[in-house]
């Protein structure tokens, strides 16, 4: 009797911790901005990582909206309005050009709830078990699909159709992630919008500036760095910020673009903002001695920004000397 009242309390608990196990809470990210209001063939890709292998839901709430979802808001607690493009969302194990295709949906069904729109054209995407590392995911408006789907080598870097289209709609959007193994940064920046397009542009002329807003949507300040502009056509770009070197979290600053054109025909540049992150037991000086570079591990505590010049000291009975010639110890 006690053997058996001791396998009841024991299956008891197991059925207890599985219970346990399928409730635990989701790590949620929860996307929200515009593509660039003047090209429909604007894509947005946002990198992710799962510390472990999971699953991953991706739900949007652009076109139809959240206001009949329970709660009526999306992962961040946001309400969302209807109006937005009918959007195609993709998702790629890895990062960069050889990303590999994995999974797509445009209308997998309207948001969690009813909507009464019919015509809901958001995207649910829900997979199997995937393995632990890094994910890209890419938005973009309807049939402005990934060629990695059915033609070219599978892979980010095929491109899109480019065949995406707005319509009446405007050209933002709300995507959600959700996962149990998701990681959430404490460090994140959003820009809004994703891209910008300089309309027909005088030669020699400068345009006016474009803007792209900078969030810092993560929990923690954000210590910023230089504002570069790259690629072929960077000379024909000149860019600015009103960003301080360390954005609040939820403060936003603003990045201003402008384009002269030297020639008839279409340019394109990247802005890149750098972010300063201080890697702690890890951080490490860069110097030169008796003309060789060194590397110095500093302290945890140590706040410096790359660039700083610092005060050097050595203890010559923790720093080895040789003789060039024979290799023989000098101290």
């Amino acid at each position: 009797m006690r053997l058996r009242e001791l396998r009841n309390v024991l299956r008891a608990m197991l059925v207890a911790a599985s219970l346990a196990a399928a409730s635990a809470p989701l790590a949620q990210t929860s996307l929200v901005g515009a593509l660039d209001p003047n090209n429909a063939q604007d894509v947005l890709l946002h990198v992710f990582t799962l510390s472990a292998p999971g699953s991953v839901s991706i739900q949007s709430w652009g076109y139809g909206g959240s206001s009949g979802a329970p709660g009526g808001t999306n992962a961040a607690g946001a309400v969302i309005g209807a109006g937005g493009f009918d959007p195609y969302v993709s998702l790629f194990s890895g990062s960069g050009a050889g990303a590999t295709f994995l999974a797509s949906n445009d209308d997998g069904s309207c948001p969690p709830g009813t909507l009464g729109d019919g015509l809901c054209g958001d995207s649910t995407l829900v997979t199997g078990v995937l393995p632990a590392g890094t994910y890209t995911l890419a938005v973009s408006a309807f049939l402005n699909m990934s060629f990695a789907e059915n033609l070219g080598s599978g892979t980010l870097g095929d491109g899109f159709i480019g065949l995406g289209s707005y319509g009446t709609r405007s050209y933002l959007y709300a995507v959600d992630i959700a996962g149990a193994t998701l990681v959430t940064p404490t460090l994140a920046l959003s820009h809004n919008p994703n891209g910008l397009t300089f309309g027909p542009q005088t030669v020699n002329v400068a345009s006016g500036p474009l803007g792209v807003v900078v969030t810092n949507v993560g929990s923690s300040p954000v210590a910023l760095g230089a504002l570069t502009v790259g690629g072929a056509d960077a000379a024909r770009f000149a860019a600015g910020s009103d960003c301080p070197p360390s954005l609040a979290s939820g403060a936003s600053c603003t990045i201003a673009v402008v384009f002269t054109p030297n020639a008839v025909g279409p340019f394109s540049a990247t802005v890149t903002l750098d972010v300063v992150e201080h890697m702690g037991h890890e951080t490490m000086a860069h110097f030169a001695l008796g003309g060789s570079d060194h590397v110095a591990r500093l302290p945890a505590d140590a706040r410096v920004q790359p660039g700083d010049r610092l005060p050097l000291s050595i203890r010559t009975g923790a720093y080895h000397l040789f003789a060039a010639a024979d290799g023989r110890r000098l101290n």
